[in-house]
């Protein structure tokens, strides 16, 4: 079951925050805990924060076990950006940009040995299929050649006939 946790109207760049989040994509919780507590990226405390929300959203919600939780999605849109404005020379103004980012985790379930198995049992009876289809495929396969081989004496005679009218005349 999915479980997601969202920060809204963060002070940061969507674009800084993108380098981190990109980072700990497709990770399980505990790799992705360890990966944001070693980065030196000022995002990577906001992104560790949200990850736990969502594991205790998961916990407390869904009754799901942290050790068992994986990031499925991760992404960072663009929020409001804040417009401010600097003096510049000769009475000018520039426009500073304060841009807000929204970050969202979404955390599901690693896959469970029940899965793996029922997994293997619909792969094995697609394999069975798929020999059986091959075994009629090759059962076929000698009609075709015959019938090409056919359509190919069947050009050249007409080929040869073109070739022979041509010379006549």
């Amino acid at each position: 079951m999915e479980t997601r946790a969202i920060a809204r109207f963060v002070r940061i760049s969507p674009r800084k925050a993108r380098l981190v989040v990109d980072l700990i994509r497709s990770l399980d919780v505990a790799s992705a805990r360890d990966q944001l507590a070693v980065l030196s990226k000022r995002s990577s405390a906001i992104v560790l924060k949200l990850l736990n929300s969502a594991v205790a959203n998961a916990e407390h919600n869904n009754k799901l076990s942290a050790a068992n939780l994986k990031i499925t999605r991760a992404f960072v849109d663009e929020g409001p950006t804040l417009k401010r404005w600097r003096p510049r020379a000769f009475g000018r103004a520039a426009a500073i940009r304060k841009r807000t980012s929204h970050i969202t985790i979404v955390l599901d379930e690693k896959v469970s040995k029940a899965q793996v198995a029922e997994k293997k049992d619909v792969s094995s009876k697609n394999d069975e299929k798929t020999t059986n289809n091959q075994k009629s495929i090759t059962r076929k396969s000698p009609k075709t050649k015959s019938q090409t081989t056919k359509k190919k004496q069947i050009t050249k005679k007409a080929n040869t006939k073109k070739l022979d009218n041509s010379k006549k005349e």
